[in-house]
Parts: C-alpha cells; sequence; structure tokens
C-alpha cells in the first residue's frame, strides 16, 4: 500500500501538482501541502463519479492574491504616470 502511495506522489510531482514535501494524507487520501498543510485536491462527484480535481492550497492561494495586488499597484501607478505626463504636456 505505501509504495502505491508513493508511486501516486511521485507522478504528482512529475505532472507538476505537487511538490516536494507535500503528501498523501492517510484519512483521506487527498495531497496536501506541505507548507501550509492544507488541500491540494478535493473531492467532487459529478454523475456518480467521484473525482479529485487539484485546488489551490491556503499558501499557494495568498501567494497568488499578492501577486494579483502587485499586478493592480503597477497598472494603477503606470495610470498616474500617463496622466501626470499628459497633463504637463501643455505647459
Amino acid at each position: 500500500m505505501q509504495t502505491a502511495v508513493t508511486d501516486m506522489l511521485a507522478g504528482l510531482i512529475r505532472e507538476g501538482i505537487a511538490d516536494s514535501g507535500d503528501y498523501i494524507d492517510a484519512d483521506t487520501g487527498l495531497l496536501m501541502c506541505g507548507k501550509c498543510r492544507s488541500k491540494k485536491q478535493t473531492v467532487v462527484k459529478l454523475i456518480g463519479r467521484t473525482m479529485k480535481p487539484s485546488c489551490l492550497c491556503r499558501c499557494k492561494s495568498k501567494e497568488l492574491e499578492k501577486e494579483e495586488q502587485k499586478r493592480k499597484d503597477k497598472e494603477l501607478m503606470e495610470g498616474i504616470f500617463r496622466l501626470k505626463s499628459a497633463g504637463l504636456h501643455g505647459v
């Protein structure tokens, strides 16, 4: 059984779904983040089938939120710069 879990985790790492340090929870069988210990997979039941698609763990979600905020801040600053440049041309 342990070999099957290890093989499955190795496959997830190769596919880019799992990172080193991630592990399979013994109770749920779901992939867990090695950093924040939250789920990287969830269970979805659809038309009589049960699937385990990937989802964002807490630390990855926070990381993406920070990146998005940086992008918005950069766009705002670029917009301000453009407005200031356009306003100074008439002087």
